[in-house]
């Protein structure tokens, strides 16, 4: 047996007085003068004998009254009811889920409304003087602080469903992280939730003994929902006029197949693209959305479904691209530039073409440059290529082109097999052609008709074998021996083509073939590969920004296109870039722009995440099978409609030996009075 007030037990002290008081009282006698002396005697001893029974009796309830009434305030419960120490003040945690499932509406009211009277009706059956924590999707700095109950309660009434969607198992460890902070006290944690399954995982809870839990389950009403799951380019490549495929996934989350289903696409304001689709029952569908812009620079887009059911906060999806002016081409050449290579960029304006000597580099401006070609070099200086190898991982685009020489210079090879992981095998001078071009790659995508079978492929007289070392390589170009003489593989954030070849008569007439346009023009288009069509709330996502000139008193700012919204984000420079975290003050989907003053320096776009599409929830039943199956210790259900009373809150934790014993003083308080009133 354990007690919750301990300190009461030095009041079983008092037990001495009621004894010392009868002890004094058996030794006063009273003088009784009789006549008849045989009656006397018979009546004094039986008279004596009561007496004594009743007068111990007496002492033996008044000592039990006061021992129970110091037991019933000191709290009594068994050790066995819990493996937990109680203490004497409690600390309530409640997390009110206030996701966008929670706008649906039950039988009565809606159901984040239905959470926030329950929790109200948890807080009342605690004490005033008890600690509260209000916690919900939001999961903000300032919600984790304990407050009082009537502060608890009037915040009830701020809450708002928004999109700030969090898994459970996200929530839970911050909860017992907050909890591990706080001492002296018992526990209780209260999740009041509709329990959709896409947020609960409870395989990846860990038991947690100092934990009371309690998961209070409202029922939803399992309504339909279409939605918008993603958007993407297949050939992320973006010129002015050119035509562009927007693929859309619509995912069909409902029992029943929906016909006809419009769907729209606007690009800054004007509407580019529409189709009609149709989802079968719990599928998805990819939809394809042709269009071209006129338009360059910073392109904000918007998809829209129109979806028949009741749920709509993802019934739109915005996405953000740009369409630049000018890219930035450099040539770092050995000697003499390839004109071959200049004669392919001053064919179109938007390229700004620039050629360097190896040995005169501007370092400092290498991140300015959208494709960096290092020009069949005969040696590589070790700043060079730490230079190169920075720009590549910071995310830029670097093709290499072999010298118009049979060896290759160990400087030079060192860099592309320790830095790129590709291996440049010796050259090999028997003549071949090439054969194989991956025509779904972006390059050379919208380059053929269909098939290059009949089609007249470069003659190579000499090559030097392109050779993976790093498994992330993709071959592009293989000769009629299947030697591959052209690809790319990824290096950290950036991109390196590497050649086989080079656009010289030395290596045959690639020089003079058409399909050095397109292998050298799309090239410089495909660091838009690293541009993010999109972010999702709440994941606080980096987004970067590569040659911005950054000074000590810029302050960047993002601003929704409606100019209502407007935060400054944490920005870190980082190897020349710029890597921004909007630190979740982003909370409405929509179009952003990041502006550098009043000019638009790039287009962000924020969506919802696709946690609450799928309206699948958890009942009460499959919540207990869950627990017995994870062995979840100290996890309980409560039903939102169940009278929320200190007796369901508190089952199976605080025992109520106490109020027995508060009757038991009673019932002997009840004796004496009998005894002293009726014993004669």
């Amino acid at each position: 047996m354990d007690f919750f007030y301990p300190n009461f037990l030095f009041g079983l002290i008092a037990v001495i007085f009621p004894i010392m008081v009868h002890l004094f009282n058996f030794q006063r006698y009273k003088v009784v003068y009789f006549s008849n002396f045989q009656f006397l005697q018979n009546l004094q001893m039986q008279t004596k004998r009561q007496s004594n029974v009743k007068r111990w009796l007496l002492l033996l309830i008044r000592i039990l009254i006061i021992v129970f009434v110091v037991l019933a305030f000191a709290h009594p419960y068994s050790s066995k009811q819990t493996s937990q120490k109680i203490f004497a003040t409690n600390t309530v945690c409640v997390f009110v889920d206030n996701s966008f499932s929670m706008a649906a509406r039950g039988e009565n009211n809606t159901l984040v409304n239905q959470a926030k009277t329950t929790a109200k009706q948890i807080a009342l059956s605690f004490a005033p003087s008890d600690k509260f924590i209000l916690l919900t999707n939001d999961l903000n700095s300032e919600q984790f602080r304990t407050i009082s109950r009537d502060d608890f309660i009037l915040k009830l009434d701020n809450i708002k469903v928004n999109g700030a969607s969090k898994s459970f198992s996200e929530v839970f460890p911050r909860v017992a992280d907050l909890f591990s902070q706080v001492k002296n006290s018992n526990k209780f944690v209260y999740l009041v939730s509709d329990f959709q399954k896409s947020a609960f995982d409870f395989s990846k809870f860990k038991n947690d003994t100092s934990l009371i839990i309690n998961l209070v389950h409202i029922p939803h009403p399992h309504s339909e929902n279409i939605s918008i799951d993603s958007c993407w380019f297949e050939q992320p490549i973006f010129r002015q006029n050119q035509n562009l495929t927007l693929y859309v996934q619509v995912h069909n989350y409902s029992n029943r197949e929906f016909v006809n289903l419009p769907i729209s696409f606007t690009l800054n304001g004007n509407e580019k693209a529409s189709a009609i689709t149709n989802i079968a029952a719990n599928s998805i569908s990819i939809v394809e959305l042709n269009f071209s812009s006129s338009e360059i620079g910073i392109l904000h887009g918007e998809v829209e479904i129109n979806d028949p059911s009741e749920i709509t906060f993802d019934n739109n999806f915005y996405l953000s691209f740009k369409i630049n002016s000018t890219l930035n081409i450099l040539e770092i050449a050995d000697k003499i530039p390839n004109q071959f290579i200049k004669a392919v960029f001053e064919t179109d304006s938007i390229f700004k073409f620039t050629s360097e000597n190896i040995k005169s580099i501007n370092y400092n401006e290498l991140s300015k440059y959208d494709l960096i070609i290092l020009s069949q070099p005969s040696e590589l200086a070790s700043g060079t290529s730490t230079e190169l190898t920075k720009y590549v991982k910071n995310g830029g685009l670097l093709c290499i082109i072999p010298p118009s020489t049979s060896i290759i210079n160990p400087s030079v090879q060192n860099f592309i097999g320790n830095e790129c992981l590709i291996d440049l095998q010796p050259i090999d001078t028997a003549g071949a052609q090439i054969q194989y071009v991956n025509v779904n790659h972006p390059l050379f995508k919208n380059v053929f008709d269909g098939s290059i079978a009949g089609t007249e492929l470069p003659i190579i007289k000499r090559h030097f074998k392109v050779v993976d070392k790093g498994m992330r390589f993709q071959e592009l170009f293989k000769l009629t021996n299947s030697d591959c003489v052209f690809g790319f593989t990824t290096v950290e954030k950036g991109l390196v083509y590497v050649f086989g070849i080079a656009p010289d008569d030395y290596f045959g007439n690639f020089s003079h073939h058409p399909l050095i346009v397109p292998s050298f023009l799309n090239m410089a288009f495909t660091r838009q590969y690293n541009d993010k069509l999109y972010y999702n709330i709440g994941n606080q996502e980096m987004i970067r920004l590569a040659n911005i000139d950054l000074k000590d008193d810029n302050v960047l700012k993002i601003n929704s296109l409606d100019n209502k919204t407007e935060i400054i984000p944490q920005i870190i420079p980082s190897n020349g870039e710029i890597h921004l975290y909007d630190q979740n003050q982003i909370v409405n989907p929509g179009n952003y722009n990041i502006k550098d003053g009043e000019k638009s320096i790039a287009g962000l776009a924020f969506n919802h995440t696709q946690l609450e599409s799928n309206m699948d929830f958890f009942s009460k039943n499959d919540l207990d099978k869950l627990i017995a199956q994870n062995k979840l210790q100290n996890f309980s259900t409560i039903n939102y409609q169940e009278n929320i009373s200190p007796s369901t809150i508190q089952v199976g934790f605080f025992s109520s030996l106490w109020k027995w014993l508060i009757v038991i003083v009673l019932l002997l308080i009840i004796s004496e009075v009998m005894i002293v009133k009726f014993w004669k």
